[in-house]
C-alpha cells in the first residue's frame, strides 16, 4: 500500500517538472556522454555531470542540492573538502532533503 503512494507521489512530483541531478564520479567512462544523452532524450533534462568536488562546488552543492545526488566513492574529492564519498554523502544527507545514492565499481561495493 505505501509503495504505491510513494509511486503515486513520485510519478505527481516529475510531472511538475524536470528532476535535477548531479553525478559525481571521477571516471569518464562511467556515466558517459552517451550515457546522460539517453537520460536526457528519456525527460531527464536537468543532468549535472562532475568529477571532482572543490570547496566551493561542494557548498554550491550544500546551497542549492539537487533532487538527486549520485557520488562515487573514491577520488571525487579534494582531500581538503571531504575524505571520500561517503564523507560528502553524510553531508548532503545531513544538510539537504536530496535523495543521495552512493556507487562503487571496487572492493567498496555493497555486497547483500
Amino acid at each position: 500500500m505505501r509503495d504505491k503512494l510513494v509511486v503515486r507521489l513520485g510519478k505527481k512530483l516529475m510531472g511538475l517538472g524536470a528532476l535535477r541531478i548531479c553525478i559525481v564520479d571521477d571516471v569518464a567512462s562511467y556515466f558517459n556522454e552517451q550515457m546522460i544523452a539517453i537520460a536526457k532524450e528519456a525527460g531527464f533534462t536537468r543532468i549535472e555531470r562532475l568529477y571532482v568536488l572543490d570547496a566551493g562546488k561542494l557548498e554550491d552543492l550544500l546551497a542549492c542540492p539537487p533532487d538527486i545526488i549520485i557520488l562515487d566513492i573514491k577520488g571525487i574529492t579534494e582531500k581538503s573538502v571531504a575524505k571520500d564519498g561517503f564523507a560528502v554523502a553524510r553531508l548532503m544527507f545531513e544538510k539537504t532533503h536530496c535523495f543521495v545514492v552512493v556507487t562503487s565499481a571496487h572492493k567498496f561495493y555493497l555486497r547483500v
